[in-house]
């Protein structure tokens, strides 16, 4: 009998300290998954959520138009997309805004966040692409190279490219930064869903940040200082946001659950 008490009494040890070490790594996880809400989605949603974000799109969207209304000829650019040669590319730039369009009827109606991110990274790498390819094209030919996307002298992918702002830091062309940028967001999202891992989320969450602060400093760069629009890297910045308004939506969604 003190043999059969001293085993349940041993036993009963070891479930108490197996109970123990599953409390503390419960604990910890907690801990862990608060830092992890509280740096990576209580930052920057805390004061760019709902109508302010409504609020600072508008006031962007119009500063943009004034600076546009600046320096291009709205009845040369209608006229150049309505005329036959530039049909197709008026289709390709109703496809991307349908995109844009679609991702977040996705997300903000239907709260289908992880399958929008998705769109819009896939949106935002095949345009990053052609847009390599447009860099590669411009240094092989140089200044008479034409891209499919120019419309004008001042509403031009090419002319971006020959003024010197394909290549911002570290010679590293914006091209190339956006297609590995997107790949990343799109991976992250693809852990989170797989493994439920939060620190994938506060990842893209991060870098979708940085990826919109960059692009408001291409926007003053490409419209301020050169003077010219290139129209698919605008889309490339419109995805940006759109990326980082559903990150915000997706994050505070996980941040409850």
């Amino acid at each position: 009998s003190s043999s059969s008490s001293s085993s349940s009494s041993s036993s009963s040890s070891r479930r108490v300290r197996t109970g123990k070490l599953a409390g503390v790594a419960t604990a910890e996880h907690i801990v862990q998954d608060e830092l992890y809400y509280t740096w990576g989605t209580g930052l920057v949603p805390s004061f760019l959520r709902g109508d302010a974000m409504v609020v600072v799109v508008l006031l962007l969207a119009a500063w943009i138009f004034v600076k546009l209304s600046s320096f291009i000829d709205w009845e040369e650019v209608v006229d150049a997309l309505v005329d036959k040669q530039s049909r197709d590319l008026g289709f390709s730039f109703a496809a991307l805004s349908l995109v844009a369009v679609i991702s977040l009827i996705m997300a903000e109606l239907w709260s289908l966040y992880p399958l929008a991110i998705f769109i819009v990274a896939a949106a935002g790498c095949v345009v990053s692409i052609y847009l390599h390819e447009v860099d590669r094209q411009v240094e092989f030919y140089g200044e008479s190279y034409q891209a499919a996307c120019d419309i004008s002298n001042t509403v031009s992918c090419s002319s971006s490219v020959k003024k010197g702002s394909n290549s911002m830091f570290l010679g590293i062309t914006n091209s190339s930064a956006g297609i590995v940028y997107y790949l990343v967001v799109a991976f992250c999202v693809l852990i989170k869903i797989f493994t439920d891992q939060y620190w994938p989320i506060v990842l893209a969450f991060i870098l979708t940040a940085i990826g919109v602060v960059y692009s408001l400093y291409l926007l003053y760069f490409s419209l301020s200082v050169l003077r010219v629009l290139c129209p698919l890297c605008a889309y490339v910045h419109i995805f940006n946001f759109i990326l980082f308004w559903i990150m915000v939506d997706f994050a505070e969604e996980l941040r409850w659950q």
